[in-house]
């Protein structure tokens, strides 16, 4: 079954965060990165769990996940950067990507209860809280995907010798 993630009245976490995603692999690409993408679309299911064996049997060197957070408590706002095992990662995502949101810089988090960060060199990128109206604004410019692409690039590049 498909998980739309967060939602609002109007709009999926999984809609939003798909066009940055795609974003990500076109700036990746453009650099001469191989890519890998966990999902493709909103139709195909996608298990978290099985996300990071997919990245682990494609060879990835570093896995980005994107989401956008939400709360019952709509003054909640801001851009923060999960991670367990790649903090340098993880802090120099953090700051491009709040920087280029415009939004409140909420920091980096260590989590060790996530699928998804149990990846060698990963980090999780929530780019906002969707159920913040403002938050929501800075997430649908159109213009957007790209920058925030081009600043998770940059920080991978700044953080990674091996590229």
């Amino acid at each position: 079954m498909f998980d739309p993630g967060a939602t609002n009245q109007v709009f999926r976490e999984a809609d939003i965060v798909l066009l940055y995603a795609h974003a990500l692999e076109d700036e990746a690409q453009r650099r001469g990165w191989p890519t890998f993408m966990t999902r493709r679309d909103n139709v195909m299911p996608s298990p978290l769990n099985k996300r990071v064996l997919s990245a682990l049997v494609a060879e990835c060197s570093v896995l980005i996940s994107i989401h956008c957070n939400a709360s019952p408590i709509t003054a909640a706002h801001g851009v923060e950067t999960l991670y367990l095992h790649d903090k340098d990662l993880a802090d120099h995502i953090q700051v491009r990507v709040s920087d280029v949101m415009g939004l409140r810089d909420r920091g980096t988090k260590e989590r060790d209860d996530l699928a998804i960060l149990k990846f060698p060199s990963s980090a999780l990128v929530e780019l906002g809280f969707i159920s913040n109206p403002a938050d929501l604004v800075s997430l649908m410019r159109p213009e957007r995907p790209a920058a925030v692409a081009a600043a998770i690039c940059n920080a991978i590049e700044h953080s990674r010798s091996d590229l």
